[in-house]
């Protein structure tokens, strides 16, 4: 639902002649940059709190919704099973984790 009124919300209307309903709101056009693909793979920056230099340095996750009132994606840890908020995500829209067909095309599990 959420997905759903945020792509709404920035696509032109006939009874807003053309403009959409953020542009009338907040009387500026609305970047179009941060939409992305639902369900796809993306990679958020993972912190550790160790001096390990190998320690990983990003999560592989799911992207799921754009949070109510922040420049973050809400994503869901493919490893751990948990869902958080991360801003520093980088997205790889072709491949979709939960789809059986993308899996044979992901380069990441050519190796299984």
């Amino acid at each position: 639902m959420l997905i759903a009124a945020y792509l709404i919300n920035r696509t032109p209307t006939k009874l807003l002649k053309g403009k959409t309903p953020y542009e009338v709101i907040f009387n500026c056009k609305p970047s179009y940059a941060e939409i992305r693909v639902f369900g796809t793979v993306c990679y958020a920056q993972n912190n550790p709190r160790t001096k390990d230099r190998f320690a990983p340095k990003s999560r592989r996750c799911v992207f799921l919704v754009y949070p109510f009132g922040t420049k973050c994606w809400k994503v869901y840890d493919l490893e751990r099973q948990d869902i958080f908020v991360s801003q520093d995500v980088v997205f790889q829209e072709g491949i979709f984790p939960f789809d059986n067909a993308s899996e044979n095309r992901s380069p990441i599990n050519k190796n299984r």
